[in-house]
């Protein structure tokens, strides 16, 4: 539990998730989004199915696994659940509101499930930046921040910076992948930084911070903005 207490930041991200999930919960079997059908004269509804109050579930007990666990891997998978979570919940609503079921070209309406998640994503999204922003937390400590050389004598590129940039890269086909290379990213340019540059890779590291937290923010503005944002609440 002492994680708790040294990793506040990223312990308050978690939190947030696991918020976001509870609330998510409350949406299952609502309204989400009304509008004319293609039908005239007809309104169309749709529902949240009650069934997915299970796939909440599941990501709140993923996130509190997570939150209590120590090693670096269970922050970093509690940070793809939760803007996985995130994205889940925006899509919910995006799906339901680009319905061919509805009258082409018309206004839909945001009903309560909708808003629900709507809130439920705006909580999640911060706990996930939440997590970014207390990367430094993630470190290993100061005595073990050592310049692992190579036969050579060399310093040895980090791994971490790496495998940053290629989860960044994942981000852009599965975006829960982005904030674990934003936050990999950081950790390995601050110990680059930390060892005074002698282990190469800071330009590496950089490139995962700029690509996950470019793809995270086009993310959440094109499918957060056409899926909650362009609906008109009632």
């Amino acid at each position: 539990m002492d994680n708790l207490t040294r990793q506040r930041l990223t312990s308050g991200g978690l939190v947030l998730a696991i918020f976001s999930s509870l609330i998510a919960m409350t949406a299952a079997g609502r309204p989400l989004v009304s509008g004319p059908g293609r039908i005239a004269g007809r309104t169309l509804v749709i529902d949240l199915p009650a069934n997915t109050i299970g796939v909440y579930v599941i990501a709140a007990v993923v996130l509190l696994a997570m939150l209590l666990m120590h090693p670096l891997w269970a922050k970093l998978v509690g940070a793809a659940t939760a803007f996985g979570l995130a994205g889940t919940e925006a899509f919910m609503v995006t799906i339901a509101k680009t319905s061919t079921r509805f009258h082409p070209g018309v206004a839909t309406h945001l009903e309560s499930g909708g808003t629900i998640l709507g809130v439920a994503f705006i909580v999640g999204i911060a706990g996930v930046v939440l997590m970014i922003v207390g990367a430094r937390e993630l470190m290993p400590e100061p005595d073990r921040l050592t310049t692992d050389l190579d036969a050579a004598g060399l310093p040895v590129r980090p791994g971490s910076a790496i495998v940053a940039l290629g989860f960044s890269a994942l981000g852009v086909i599965f975006f829960p992948a982005a904030p674990v290379g934003v936050i990999l990213g950081l950790i390995a340019y601050m110990q680059i930084t930390q060892a005074r540059e002698l282990v190469p890779g800071r330009n590496v590291a950089l490139s995962a911070i700029i690509l996950g937290t470019t793809w995270i923010s086009l993310w959440v503005i094109l499918v957060f903005g056409t899926g909650i944002w362009s609906a008109h609440p009632v």
